[in-house]
């Protein structure tokens, strides 16, 4: 596929209409499908009135739409050849000429729906085992079935349990449903599934040979089974009408709306260092899926890395293990020292120890421990560190201090206590650890 034509097209913008604002591409508008991914970004259609919208708003017709829908099927003979003829037809009492007429009213069809709920807690209230398929829920309804489409009679059937907005049938095929009639080989254990159009008018050719008063259709389909054929629903105009957006761009629709505050400090660092990455190195050799530019890292022989997602997340993470390294270094630094490749700098920095955290100063220590202590417990006792300092209460010996003579002191609870006394255990080895090491790199 050209670029020319994964680019969105130029042109007069089309009328609004419920599927999209956007102009469809003119891939798309040649080839129309359920997503047009010709246009930045994708376009999804629920439906095949969406689908006909959207060829209308844009100027080509319907039909055309259709004749390729029907070119893409594979082609079947006439499966209304065999049926009996109209003569046979009136001798059995069918009206074929106004089969609406109060002389056919058509066949009774009794259609079941079947699905799955969770079973019932067992005994001692213990989990249940999983899902258990409920029993058919039976509706009846009547239905013409003289040269009824496999389409038209799978809404008829999801109309009766109001299931035809929420679920369409299939371009090609499926749902795949049960049906059986009053004589049919294999009755109700042994009916046979329809699965295409085909199965479909084999089955009706035998079942409009019947006496239409002597024979009772029944109509049998899994709800779980129909995730794939599953309407989807289409978006109020606020959540694709770009004014929805904030000044700064972030969305504002949704149940689920990323948002800042909804990601750690560490993933946002590397959000950004991902996007300096990007404006630094763009590729307009190799291009993205879209057509736009791409994202290369270029080496000092002209060689292009390309700086894919898990390639631009590994170069992320090892800037910000350099940056801890050498904190007076920055992007910009580092590129001119001969940074290397994202492919190859993680294994050179591999045999680099990691840099110490800073020792608190010996006036500080007290402060640094309630701090770390709130950090990793929750629990905020920093409002009593000038009580403790009056008392020279510091880290190393307040796993010392009797229980209640600290909560006289904090007003904090005894289990509060317990968890600073192992707290300041473990902060004062790992303190003790860092200035024997200091030690060490001093000499």
């Amino acid at each position: 596929m050209s670029n020319k034509e994964n680019a969105a097209p130029v042109g007069p913008p089309i009328s609004p209409f419920a599927t999209s604002p956007r102009r469809p591409s003119e891939f798309w508008l040649k080839n129309p499908a359920w997503i047009d991914g010709a246009i930045d970004p994708p376009h999804f259609y629920g439906s095949h009135e969406e689908i006909e919208a959207a060829l209308h708003a844009a100027g080509v017709s319907s039909n055309a739409y259709v004749d390729q829908q029907a070119a893409l099927s594979t082609p079947t003979p006439n499966h209304y050849a065999n049926i009996k003829s109209h003569a046979q037809a009136l001798g059995e009492g069918r009206d074929i000429v106004n089969p609406t007429s109060s002389t056919s009213p058509g066949h009774l069809i009794s259609v079941g729906m079947v699905y799955s709920l969770a079973a019932a807690p067992g005994p001692g209230g213990r989990a249940s085992k999983g899902l258990v398929k409920q029993k058919p829920t039976m509706k009846m309804t009547k239905l013409v079935l003289d040269k009824i489409t496999c389409a038209d009679f799978i809404k008829a059937f999801l109309a009766t349990h109001n299931m035809s907005d929420k679920y369409s049938p299939g371009v090609h095929s499926g749902p795949d449903f049960k049906l059986w009639w009053s004589g049919s080989l294999g009755a109700k254990s042994g009916a046979a599934t329809i699965q295409t159009d085909k199965d479909f008018y084999v089955a009706l050719e035998h079942l409009l040979s019947k006496p239409k008063g002597k024979c009772t259709v029944s109509v049998e389909f899994d709800l779980d089974n129909m995730m794939g054929f599953r309407i989807q629903q289409p978006l109020p105009l606020a959540a694709v009408n770009p004014n929805t957006k904030t000044a700064d761009g972030e969305l504002v629709y949704g149940t689920k709306v990323p948002q800042l505050g909804g990601f750690s400090e560490v993933t946002q660092l590397h959000g950004s260092i991902i996007m300096e990455l990007k404006a630094t190195w763009p590729c307009s050799t190799h291009l993205n899926e879209h057509g736009g530019a791409g994202f290369c890292y270029v080496s000092n022989t002209s060689e292009h890395v390309l700086l894919n997602a898990r390639r631009l997340k590994a170069w992320a993470a090892t800037i910000v293990f350099v940056m801890d390294v050498y904190l007076d270094l920055g992007l910009e630094a580092m590129q001119g020292q001969g940074y290397l490749p994202p492919l190859l700098v993680i294994s050179n920095l591999a045999p680099m120890s990691l840099p110490l955290s800073p020792i608190p100063t010996a006036n500080s220590e007290l402060r640094s421990c309630l701090s770390d202590f709130a950090e990793a417990k929750g629990i905020d006792l920093t409002a009593c560190e000038e009580a403790l300092t009056a008392l020279d209460l510091t880290p190393d010996i307040i796993p010392d201090v009797p229980v209640q003579r600290l909560c006289d002191i904090t007003h904090a609870t005894e289990g509060q206590i317990l968890k600073l006394h192992v707290f300041c255990r473990g902060w004062n080895a790992r303190l003790e650890e860092k200035k024997e090491k200091r030690r060490r790199i001093d000499l």
